[in-house]
């Protein structure tokens, strides 16, 4: 939900008639229908533009009103999505759109997407639930309400679509994010025990599964982000203290769940740890001490920066985020305001920068199987949108989002425009033939082949 909005009511232009009919489908015969409908003109004078011509098709999610920023192609080459708030999985053809199957997980808005993870080889999807109830209290003279959570981690094949059985602790907690370690055999998750709301923030708990046992051991009280290593046998969690703009980096044994080392962090923001393919290194951009946006590189058995690498343009606050290794380990790519930029890995150098044609933060840069090139996201909110509600709104008021398709030999960014809806992290197909991103209730699929 967002907050309030300055603006007029639509403008009621009249009424129309409707007439929908379902063409191209052979096996159904079903008549037209015509509805009355209320014309309006839009709440916000936002010019349509051409969506590209890369756009290939668009995948309607069962729920239209949902979300899929979870986004994601299985090895095989299957689509998989997820809708948000609708809990529905689906897996696609990226070829035809034809939908293979839906798998229905429960419904419900988190405070993160990261509730819900695929395994490395697509083949397990992982769902936490928080499942809490208030119950009325008496402390001595004070009322208050003692929350009672019943979550577990569901577990789904996604091969079949069936359901197995539940990670679940006893006495139960609230899952509100994971990570799945890449070998599959771990879980690491943000958990509420049960307890009096005004100690909401004394509850919470980093803890580790083992996925094979179903046991879990808590690693850390309070929150924090967890990333495995890429051969799963460390976890990673990062803990911001946003008032005092530090942070702390905790590395725990992933087969014993100790804690086997500790890295201060002085100055915030700090987004990481990216680590490169071998594991060897981890990447994060922060900034220096005259509050510059630098990247960093660490050693990951020792955690010492190994080197800090400037960056280009543009200065000011923030760091560059979404950092990424190319999949041969010998190129970094991150974002910052509406430039992305790669790094030689090894030496530091800017290999190339790209200013993209956007009025919002370039995201998540993405790079294809092949490390030459990359996608990256932008989504602008004008002023007059920001904390805009959600019943107030439509996917049509807010400028259309745009990716941007960069490529290693060439210093301009193509503009792929989508249609309207939300954008987040694009991804590309195994063999790099498609591009798909999220939208709103439904998912668009680009040609993500290389054009003169």
């Amino acid at each position: 939900m967002h907050g309030p909005v300055r603006a007029a009511d639509s403008l009621a232009l009249g009424n129309g008639k409707l007439t929908l009919s379902l063409v191209g489908w052979d096996a159904g015969k079903v008549a037209s229908t015509t509805h009355a409908v209320e014309l309006t003109a839009s709440k916000w004078n936002q010019k349509p533009e051409p969506v590209s011509p890369r756009l290939l098709r668009t995948v309607p999610h069962p729920d239209r009103k949902a979300g899929t920023a979870f986004v994601q192609f299985a090895p095989d080459g299957q689509l998989l999505v997820l809708g948000y708030p609708s809990g529905v999985f689906q897996v696609i053809d990226p070829a035809t759109g034809k939908e293979v199957r839906t798998i229905e997980t429960p419904r419900g808005y988190r405070g993160s997407h990261h509730y819900a993870r695929l395994s490395a080889d697509a083949a397990t999807l992982y769902v936490g639930l928080d499942d809490s109830k208030f119950e009325p209290i008496q402390v001595g003279e004070k009322k208050t309400y003692f929350r009672r959570y019943g979550g577990e981690v569901r577990v789904y094949d996604v091969r079949t679509g069936e359901r197995k059985e539940p990670l679940v602790a006893e006495p139960k907690r609230g899952v509100m994010t994971l990570a799945v370690s890449p070998d599959g055999k771990r879980l690491a998750t943000m958990e509420y025990d049960s307890g009096k709301s005004e100690d909401f923030d004394k509850l919470r708990g980093m803890y580790l599964w083992d996925v094979a046992t179903r046991k879990a051991t808590r690693l850390r009280d309070g929150y924090g982000t967890p990333t495995f290593t890429p051969d799963g046998a460390r976890v990673f969690v990062t803990v911001e203290d946003y008032a005092k703009k530090t942070a702390e980096l905790f590395v725990y044994d992933a087969a014993t769940g100790k804690e086997v080392g500790k890295l201060a962090i002085a100055t915030t923001p700090w987004s990481g740890p990216a680590f490169s393919p071998d594991g060897k290194r981890f990447a994060a951009g922060t900034l220096d001490a005259d509050r510059k946006p630098v990247v960093r590189l660490y050693d990951t058995a020792t955690l010492g920066v190994a080197a800090t690498i400037p960056t280009p343009e543009p200065d000011g606050a923030g760091a560059f985020v979404s950092l990424k290794f190319s999949p041969d380990g010998k190129h970094l790519a991150g974002a910052k305001k509406n430039v992305v930029a790669v790094w030689d890995a090894a030496t530091g150098e800017v290999i190339r920068s790209w200013t993209l044609d956007t009025q919002g933060l370039a995201r998540y840069p993405t790079w294809d199987p092949s490390g030459t090139r990359l996608a990256a996201s932008a989504r602008f909110i004008p002023p007059e949108l920001s904390g805009a509600r959600d019943e107030i709104v439509t996917p049509e008021d807010f400028p259309q989002p745009r990716v941007f398709l960069m490529d290693l030999g060439s210093e301009k960014a193509e503009t792929v425009i989508c249609p309207h809806g939300w954008s987040d992290q694009p991804a590309f197909s195994p063999d790099g033939k498609y591009l798909a991103i999220g939208g709103a209730g439904a998912t668009h699929v680009f040609d993500a082949g290389k054009r003169p």
